[in-house]
Order: C-alpha cells, then sequence, then structure tokens
C-alpha cells in the first residue's frame, strides 16, 4: 500500500476537524464547568450486560491489543508498513503517558505504569478512583490507534466511527477505572500525536526507499541483464 503522509492528511480532514472540536469542547467544558481537576459525573451504575461490554471493550486500549494488532496486520495481512505504523504508534503514545505520568508523580520517579484493564472498580469502594488524577493510558493507546487505521484505510466512512470508538473508549476507562475527565481529555491529545507521528516517520523512509530504487544504478557493467546473441551460420561470434 503506497503510504503519502500529505494525502492522507487531507483524505482524513473531516476526522482530525471533528477530532479537534470536541477536544476543544472538552477544555471549554472544563475552564466553565468550575468542576474540581475535570472531574465528570458518572451517577449509578449500568446494567450488567452494558458492564461486560465495557469490560471487553476497554481491551482495544491494552498493550496487548496493539502488539496483537500489529502482529496480524504482519504476519495474517501481510502488512509490513502498517503493522509498523501500529506498533510506532503504540511506542510513542505509551512513552508519552509514562514521561506525564511520572512528571505527576515526581515523588516515585522513574516509574512504569499499568492500569488494570478490565477491573470494575464500582464493585470495591476502596479500590474506585484509585487512577483519578492520572492520565489514562488505554485512552492515548485508542486515539493512537484509531489516528493510524483512519490514514491507512481507504474507506473514509470509517473516520467517524473509529473516533466515536476511541471517545467510548475514554468513557470507559471513566466508568471503570474512576479516572476523571481530565485524565481522558489529556490523553487523546498525545495518542493523536503519536498517530501521526508515526504514520509521518514511516511513510518518510518508505519514501526515501522507493526514490532510493528508482534512482539508483549498478556500480559495475556485469549488473545489466546479458542478452543472449544468436549466431548466424557463417559469421563469427564477435568475441
Amino acid at each position: 500500500m503506497r503510504m503519502d503522509f500529505a494525502a492522507s492528511l487531507k483524505n482524513t480532514k473531516l476526522y482530525f476537524l471533528s477530532f479537534m472540536l470536541l477536544w476543544f469542547s472538552g477544555c471549554l467544558y472544563m475552564l466553565f464547568s468550575g468542576m474540581p481537576a475535570g472531574a465528570f459525573p458518572l451517577s449509578g451504575k449500568w446494567p450488567f450486560l452494558v458492564n461486560v461490554f465495557m469490560i471487553n471493550f476497554t481491551f482495544m486500549g491494552d498493550a496487548v491489543f496493539a502488539v496483537c494488532l500489529a502482529v496480524c496486520l504482519f504476519f495474517y495481512y501481510r502488512w509490513k508498513k502498517e503493522s509498523l505504523v501500529v506498533l510506532g504508534a503504540f511506542a510513542f503514545s505509551e512513552t508519552f503517558i509514562q514521561v506525564m505520568k511520572n512528571i505527576g508523580a515526581p515523588q516515585q520517579f522513574p516509574h512504569i505504569y499499568f492500569e488494570d484493564g478490565q477491573t470494575l472498580f464500582y464493585h470495591s469502594p476502596d479500590a474506585a478512583n484509585i487512577y483519578a488524577g492520572s492520565v489514562s493510558g488505554h485512552t492515548a493507546t485508542a486515539f493512537a490507534l484509531a489516528t493510524v487505521l483512519v490514514q491507512i484505510s481507504k474507506n473514509a466512512r470509517w473516520q467517524l466511527p473509529l473516533l466515536a470508538g476511541a471517545i467510548l473508549m475514554g468513557y470507559s476507562r471513566m466508568y471503570l477505572a474512576g479516572h476523571l475527565f481530565a485524565d481522558v481529555l489529556i490523553a487523546a491529545l498525545p495518542g493523536t500525536v503519536s498517530g501521526l507521528l508515526s504514520f509521518y516517520i514511516v511513510s518518510g523512509i518508505v519514501t526515501v526507499r522507493e526514490k532510493r530504487k528508482l534512482y539508483a544504478k549498478p556500480l559495475y557493467p556485469d549488473q545489466f541483464p546479458k542478452h543472449d546473441i544468436k549466431q548466424v551460420p557463417g559469421q563469427v561470434a564477435a568475441v
């Protein structure tokens, strides 16, 4: 699949314009809502089936899912460049989140943070809101993967559904892990930037390699293909 960063941005304007509109709207909500630390009220509990859906859906923001997606693209679909973009987006987003979490907790620096994915913390009052005030790594990974999938997909109809899926991931982290609205909103930005950065780097490498192949010249005459010379009867073949 041909990878063109500029053309990809042009074709995915709907995704990025919608993301920017929603992200700035979230910032305005935090600014004028008056809630401390961007807390977002999640009152009550959802039905059992919704809990099952949330617990399984939030796995799509997990590191295991991101790595498995890259492996699937590489070995099953044979999309080597696309799998590298997915893996790079996850690596960048995870690096950003780890740095941000360490900055938020300098007394434990350096420290690697991992979140419990499928735990419904509302069933345990002692564990509820233990991630409040900590940037959501699952949300960052979800937005990174959504950004990458939007860029490598040729179907424009997937732009808004992928964005909605990333937003739903953020909501699931607020419901399951007790993240604040600010934790999810902040994580969405480095996640999206990670997806763009990974696609830009890989597409640049691919472009350079394609140009090298196009303009490459053989160093030795022996590299030119040899053609069979048919000898005409009665003539001596030229040496």
